[in-house]
This record gives structure tokens, sequence and C-alpha cells, in this order.
């Protein structure tokens, strides 16, 4: 399975225009469709989507970091730059920092 992550980067607060809404909506949608459509050729992760980030930089590092799921509208608590890392590839970081 693969891992299609869309991310749009935004500051905090920073705002959408409306045609940027929809497209990434539509993306959204066509991602979504791939994961739970049983005849699709793309065999994505559940974890796919398309994502918002919201962070400010301090030192060329991002902090408080929080990510909005498109789909659902939920809204990730917090992250540090090793957990957006860690989160942006899926858990491979992690992964490979244990053996």
């Amino acid at each position: 399975m693969t891992l299609l992550r869309w991310i749009e980067h935004k500051a905090p607060g920073q705002k959408y225009k409306s045609p940027q809404r929809q497209a990434l909506a539509d993306f959204d949608s066509i991602i979504r469709h791939a994961v739970t459509c049983v005849s699709s050729p793309l065999k994505l992760d559940p974890r796919s989507g398309v994502f918002v980030v919201y962070s400010r930089f301090a030192n060329g590092e991002p902090v408080d970091a929080s990510i909005q799921r498109l789909s659902d509208q939920e809204v990730s608590k917090p992250l540090d730059a090793s957990n957006l890392g860690d989160w942006l590839t899926g858990g491979l970081l992690r992964r490979r920092t244990r053996r």
C-alpha cells in the first residue's frame, strides 16, 4: 500500500481562498475514493488524504505544528519538528532509527 499525503502549509490563522479550498477538497475526494473503492487500481493506505499543516518557524524548524485532515476536519495536537517529521513519513523515520 502507498501512503499518499497531499500537504498544504499555512501559517497559523492564514485563510484559504475559495478556489484553493475547492481544489483541495477535490483532491481529497479523489484520494478518499481510491482508499475506499475495492476496484481502484491504486492501493492507498487509509492514512492517505489531503492535510493542512499549520505552523510557524523558529530557527528554520516548524514550531507548534498542527495538522488538519480535510476529509473530517480533525486537527492534531501541536507537534514539534521531530513528531512532524515522523508524521510526514508515516512513521518511517521512527522505524529506521530503531534498527
